[in-house]
């Protein structure tokens, strides 16, 4: 069985977890079945591999486009785009991993609309669609109640090997980051979208002097952010484009992990964050319940007073040290080896049952 992998993930950001989702499939690949799609890029994620270019013109948008390959892949195989894309080539069976419904949820006009047929016609194409959570495959059968279950596989994602407890963090954050601080540190990692809750992280720090902020990842910060954090500018630092070796210092230099958004696909940070002993603040919903499982503190109102609270919680010792101890538990259920395992047997099960 022949497997074409379409890269596309990497032109279309330079960080993200489904670029991290991608790089951990493709780098488990066997390359002697497998085909491996794509251009030169420079996303930190992207594998050392040699990719097959498609047979567009560059200046066609070939991630609005099927997937074409002049004269055809030559057998049957299966397809799975990194990014909502499906080949039209008669000899492919297409496979869609789905990660969430932000776009359906949060974000409108041309922009939505277009990402939202995308999507539906890749999913319509698709022998099989993965969902990276139960929450995902719900909003999926939601958005679209004609999707036969039956083709829906739900493949959690994994935590990488980069991720474990370190003794020197502190010292790390120093010599390997540049950064040092006198007080401890609030960590906040992702984008910083609306239904992310930024301002709550904000508004945490302008309540609890004694912490410094700490940001991964997004955009630099907007002039309306500036605004917001003028008061407490010089307690915050923002990091962008880290490797994982790096993001893996932060976490074990933190106090703890403030993720306080209302929705997720699936939410990678908070296992890192266990898996690297950081404690996670979080909240009850989405997909988060299903990541964190009873090894995070998970809020039911997405507010700064229920952050506070459970902030004024983990100042007991006592807690934040079992917190530690059930994040490691629950991260370990989680793994790169076993989401390819899964994904690879799904690729088997939609080409058997399409063969037969």
């Amino acid at each position: 069985m022949r497997v074409v992998f379409d890269s596309i993930i990497y032109e279309l950001q330079r960080a993200g977890g489904i670029s991290l989702y991608w790089s951990e499939l493709i780098s488990r690949a066997d390359p002697l079945s497998s085909i491996f799609c794509g251009k030169p890029n420079d996303n930190i994620f992207s594998p050392n591999i040699a990719f097959v270019e498609e047979s567009y013109p560059s200046f066609l948008p070939r991630r609005y486009l099927p997937f074409w390959m002049k004269g055809g892949v030559g057998k049957s195989h299966i397809f799975h785009s990194s990014y909502l894309r499906f080949s039209s080539d008669s000899a492919a069976l297409n496979v869609s991993t789905v990660h969430d419904f932000t776009y359906e949820r949060y974000i409108h006009g041309l922009k939505g609309f277009v990402h939202g047929l995308q999507k539906r016609l890749a999913v319509k194409q698709s022998a099989g669609v993965i969902c990276v959570s139960e929450n995902t495959k719900a909003d999926l059968l939601n958005f679209y109640p004609w999707v036969d279950e039956r083709r829906v596989r739900v493949i959690y994602n994994g935590v990488g090997r980069n991720f474990f407890p370190l003794n020197d963090a502190k010292a790390l954050l120093t010599s390997e980051l540049g950064y040092f601080s006198k007080r401890p540190f609030l960590l906040f990692v992702g984008d910083r979208s609306l239904y992310k809750n930024f301002d709550i992280f904000l508004q945490l720090g302008k309540i609890f002097l004694e912490f410094d902020l700490v940001v991964v990842g997004g955009q630099a910060f907007s002039t309306e952010e500036k605004n917001k954090l003028s008061s407490i500018s010089s307690r915050v630092k923002h990091f962008r484009g880290l490797s994982s070796e790096s993001l893996n210092i932060l976490y074990g230099s933190a106090f703890c992990l403030i993720y306080p958004s209302s929705y997720e696909g699936f939410g990678i940070p908070v296992l890192e964050a266990m898996k690297a002993g950081c404690p996670v603040i979080s909240t009850r919903c989405s997909s988060i319940p299903e990541v964190a499982g009873e090894a995070a503190l998970l809020v039911d109102s997405v507010s700064v007073d229920a952050f506070v609270d459970q902030l004024n919680a983990l100042m007991s010792t006592e807690l934040y040290e079992a917190l530690r101890q059930k994040g490691y538990v629950q991260a370990s259920k989680f793994s790169w080896d076993k989401c390819f395992k899964e994904t690879t047997d799904f690729y088997k099960e939609v080409w058997d049952a399409l063969r037969t």
